[in-house]
């Protein structure tokens, strides 16, 4: 069973960690022998980067992750007189070491912001 760090307690009963942060997840073995010296524990530690690029005719996101499962770009795109409302908008599942690439439809032409989320490993 692998254990993932206090602040994701709901993303392991979910199984998706929250936007923007870092998991370090360990396997444990379920039990030992008496007498039997346990196996190292691995550590992995995920690493996510995310940017929003703005040109002249369209706005995209893109997200980039290494040590997980499955990530995708999460983006939010908003009409140019638009303050403060936003629209979230995902883009497609990758995986470790690929880019979720995504781009604001034409209605909401502007981008808000970009940032990813992640399925971890079970």
């Amino acid at each position: 069973m692998r254990k993932l760090a206090p602040t994701l307690a709901l993303a392991t009963t979910l199984g998706l960690a929250t936007v923007g942060s870092i998991a370090l997840i360990s396997s444990t073995p379920s039990s030992a022998s008496a007498g039997s010296v346990p196996a190292a524990k691995p550590t992995y530690s995920v690493t996510c980067s995310a940017s929003a690029d703005r040109t002249p005719k369209i706005d995209i996101g893109r997200a980039t992750c290494k040590n997980v499962h499955t990530f995708r770009v999460v983006i939010r795109c908003k009409t140019k007189g638009s303050a403060t409302t936003s629209t979230k908008i995902n883009g497609p599942w990758k995986e470790s070491g690929e880019t979720s690439t995504r781009q604001c439809p034409a209605a909401l032409p502007y981008i808000a912001s970009a940032t990813y989320s992640y399925l971890l490993d079970t």
